[in-house]
């Protein structure tokens, strides 16, 4: 589950494209992801003014942490 909070943006263009990519990172790299995990994702004010390159090694040094 992605949770991304309207203090992140009040505009629900941007809160969306920051799921749309964690989606499409997770979609692609689910070879990362324990078996069986159920994952929520809380994201911070940061996220949004992260470069795609900086959001998605996030991600990934996130759930790298959980394996």
């Amino acid at each position: 589950m992605l949770v991304v909070p309207k203090s992140v943006d009040k505009r629900a263009v941007i809160r969306n494209t920051l799921k749309r990519r964690a989606r499409e990172w997770i979609r692609k790299n689910k070879h990362l992801m324990p078996a069986r995990l159920n994952l929520i994702i809380y994201f911070k004010k940061e996220a949004k003014n992260a470069t795609r390159k900086e959001f998605y090694k996030e991600l990934e040094a996130l759930l790298r942490s959980l394996a």
